[in-house]
């Protein structure tokens, strides 16, 4: 802690300085008030240290008085901000190490992104993960993601799909692709299936391509039986199938 602080000639720039084996910086902002490594916040007008409450969220927080306004402030945040000498990045956040949120010191703390701090949250135990319905975010329930696997197994095209049951082309690679709804592949129904990389339909000679239009003109053979025939990509021979590609044969 210091002593006599108000007796140190403190730039007004927010220049480190070292005092007592504690490195102070003031901040780039609030130049009425300065922090330690420690995570203590000092006013420079009232020569006191701050004291800290307790949010709703848990975090510590102190009153700034700014322009003759007051503030609710959190300490992490300002300790961070002091010594980055900047605002926080857009879509970042003040992530405490340890999990502690009580835990301000400089060394507990990093700016990262949303989705690396939910992460975090996640390993550490603070926070169980959200999966499927239960996520915020999600609006397809699981029994539609079902039917839009039984789709990709029939061989339909993500186009085809999203169309159907109203959403973007993107949702459907993703799901395709295993890299949302993965809890559904973990079902018996779904637990063999394998992500197939589509094969280029520039690469496929044009006399499979002719083998493949008779097969879908006149025989009953499944999209997914034809694909597998070839060894291609099921949405190719959706995208035959719709007239979409290979119009030239």
């Amino acid at each position: 802690m210091f002593e006599n602080i108000k007796d140190w000639a403190i730039s007004r720039e927010g220049i480190l300085l070292i005092w007592k084996e504690l490195i102070i910086q003031k901040h780039f902002k609030y130049i009425d008030y300065m922090c330690d490594i420690e995570g203590n916040i000092y006013s420079l007008k009232t020569n006191k240290y701050l004291t800290a409450g307790i949010n709703s969220a848990g975090y510590r927080v102190v009153t700034l008085t700014h322009n003759k306004v007051k503030k609710q402030y959190r300490v992490h945040r300002f300790i961070m901000e002091a010594f980055l000498n900047r605002e926080i990045k857009q879509e970042y956040i003040i992530n405490h190490i340890d999990g502690d949120k009580s835990n301000n010191k400089l060394s507990n703390l990093e700016e990262i992104t949303y989705s690396d701090n939910t992460k975090h949250a996640v390993r550490l135990g603070l926070m169980k993960p959200q999966l499927g319905e239960d996520n915020g975010m999600s609006f397809l329930t699981e029994d539609c993601v079902r039917n839009i696997i039984r789709k990709i197994y029939q061989g339909y095209d993500n186009s085809t799909i999203a169309e159907e049951f109203k959403i973007e082309d993107k949702h459907v690679s993703l799901i395709r692709n295993k890299k949302r709804w993965k809890h559904i592949f973990l079902e018996d129904e779904f637990k063999n299936y394998k992500v197939k990389h589509s094969r280029k339909e520039t690469n496929i000679p044009d006399e499979c391509k002719r083998e493949i239009k008779s097969l879908l003109l006149n025989t009953n053979m499944k999209l997914v039986d034809i694909a597998n025939k070839y060894n291609i990509h099921p949405s190719i021979i959706s995208r035959v199938q719709n007239n979409l590609v290979w119009k030239h044969i």
